[in-house]
């Protein structure tokens, strides 16, 4: 595999599987996307349709306002955990019918908690690739403490990563009917999906700048991190 590209477990492909899954976690781009074409690539060599996941739960307090992505001939599933009762397992049962799982790969926040915790839990497949940063963060072999140090680091290999991501093009159609909890989303349902959310109502359907004026939002971000590495549900909190 290539630099930007990481097995996060050992095992491999599923045979008989329905479809690739490709679970967005940080880069919701349908282009220019490099996790997005790797999953879509996979699919086309499997002959296997392409399924997107997104999920949002109850315990991430910045939730607002975004667009899905639209990618043509792929499947589209979203589910919103509106509290704590609800399923939080959702992708491990949609894992169970894919051949192989790719997500993004990004070294801190959720994602790096979720890529930590998740391929232990599935007994497929599951790659994470590098698509929020033109040079990937695999490319460095330690760790820079200084923002003029790495710049110069990148500086000197940009131009071989700068190259444009080749359009998708899916061979197979999503076929499968949508599953007892997906979330239709909708530009006028989206205010009202998030509005429903019974947790942390105070920062609802606000971009970054709104939730800074009305929390510490590095503090909330520190809470969640140190909740779910203590196996605590952040939804049981407050």
């Amino acid at each position: 595999m290539n630099l930007r590209i990481r097995a996060l477990n050992d095992l491999p492909r599923r045979k008989g599987a329905k479809y690739v899954l490709y679970w967005t976690q940080m880069n919701r781009r349908a282009d220019s996307n490099h996790a997005l074409a790797y999953a879509a690539a996979q699919a086309n060599a499997l002959q296997l349709p392409l399924l997107v996941y997104e999920g949002l739960t109850c315990s991430y307090r910045q939730a607002n306002e975004q667009r899905r992505i639209e990618t043509p001939g792929a499947g589209y599933r979203f589910y919103l955990r509106k509290g704590r009762r609800d399923d939080n397992g959702v992708v491990y049962k949609i894992a169970a019918d894919a051949a192989l799982i790719v997500t993004g790969d990004y070294p801190v926040f959720i994602t790096e908690l979720h890529n930590a915790r998740v391929p232990g839990r599935i007994d497929v497949a599951l790659h994470a690739v590098d698509s929020s940063c033109v040079v990937p963060t695999n490319y460095f072999s330690r760790w820079e403490w200084a923002a003029h140090t790495i710049r110069l680091k990148i500086q000197k290999v940009l131009r071989q990563f700068l190259h444009p991501v080749a359009p998708i093009k899916l061979e197979q159609r999503w076929r499968y009917p949508r599953p007892k909890w997906h979330t239709p989303v909708t530009p006028s349902t989206v205010s009202k999906l998030v509005g429903e959310r019974p947790v942390f109502g105070r920062i609802r359907y606000m971009g970054y700048d709104g939730m800074k004026r009305k929390t510490d939002v590095a503090a909330d971000i520190r809470e969640i991190d140190q909740l779910e590495r203590t196996g605590v549900d952040p939804c049981r909190v407050r």
